[in-house]
């Protein structure tokens, strides 16, 4: 069941990135955001009877407290610097950064919740993390090459990626550690949400002072849709995390760019597959099948 929630998680991840691709083309990133992460946490709430034990009326405080400190920085901040880096880094050097955070979030398993990795699991993780970062230069080396959006690579720039990337692991070993006290998926992302929803909006209301965010009536449903699916994938992956291991799920879960590039490619057709898209999507597909294999 674990693997099938993860598995399950990155391609509702990937619906998320289409989703928001056919937004950006009617709004900015910034007002996108704005509209994605306030609308899955409004989703979690109106869900709360049909997910929240009634007979839980004290929630334990050491798992809420730990769920809440979640929301400060996923997914608002690991947003926030996923956008800057991208911007000082390009798409290309940026993408195959956030490809480690599957590393990281394994490496602190081991060490902080004492999850064992085996030879089989290591090489798996190693195997995703590499068909990621084939994939995500394939993706987006046309585009880098452009006229124009070349990008120097400043020391400030990989701070920021490898910060998103560090946040991300650092998010599901706290979930892990949260569930001991209260395994509830719904109690973790609501509380994670609703924290997240209202840091995105002080801080666009903040930023709207130097450079107003405006949004489109084309834009926002696709928005809205990808808070949606990005809101379903983190369920998916809470769920996974309940009883599954932190060096199992996060690397699965990181596969969504696999997702992203059969999906982009059916519905958008703004993705050719070549040699080195079919490179990465065997090395990634060789990497699960590792993870999932006994």
């Amino acid at each position: 069941m674990t693997l099938l929630l993860a598995i399950a998680s990155a391609f509702a991840f990937a619906c998320a990135m289409i989703a928001s691709n056919v937004g950006l083309r009617h709004m900015s990133a910034r007002a996108g955001v704005t509209v994605s992460v306030p609308s899955a946490a409004v989703l979690f709430w109106l869900a709360l009877p049909a997910f929240i034990d009634p007979a839980l009326a004290v929630a334990p405080i050491s798992a809420l407290g730990i769920f809440l400190a979640i929301g400060l920085f996923f997914p608002a901040a690991v947003t926030l610097l996923v956008f800057e880096s991208n911007a000082r880094l390009g798409p290309t050097i940026a993408a195959t950064v956030s490809c480690t955070a599957p590393l990281f979030a394994v490496a602190a398993a081991v060490l902080l919740l004492g999850e064992v990795l085996d030879l089989r699991r290591a090489a798996g993780t190693l195997a995703v993390v590499l068909g990621i970062a084939v994939l995500s230069t394939a993706g987006n080396a046309s585009k880098a090459a452009r006229p124009g959006a070349a990008h120097a690579v400043d020391g400030r720039g990989m701070v920021l990626a490898l910060g998103a990337a560090m946040l991300r692991a650092a998010a599901q070993i706290l979930l892990k550690i949260g569930f001991v006290f209260w395994p509830s998926p719904h109690a973790a992302i609501l509380a994670g949400y609703t924290v997240s929803a209202a840091v995105i909006l002080i801080a666009s209301r903040l930023l709207a002072r130097r450079a107003p965010i405006v949004r489109t009536r084309r834009g926002i449903p696709w928005f809205i849709l990808a808070g949606v699916c990005n809101g379903s994938a983190m369920l998916l992956m809470y769920a996974a995390l309940v009883d599954g291991e932190v060096s199992l799920v996060a690397p699965i879960v990181a596969g969504y760019p696999l997702f992203t590039l059969l999906l982009s490619a059916l519905f958008l057709g703004d993705e050719r597959l070549a040699g080195r898209h079919l490179l990465g999507v065997a090395i990634t597909v060789a990497g699960v099948a590792l993870l999932a294999s006994r």
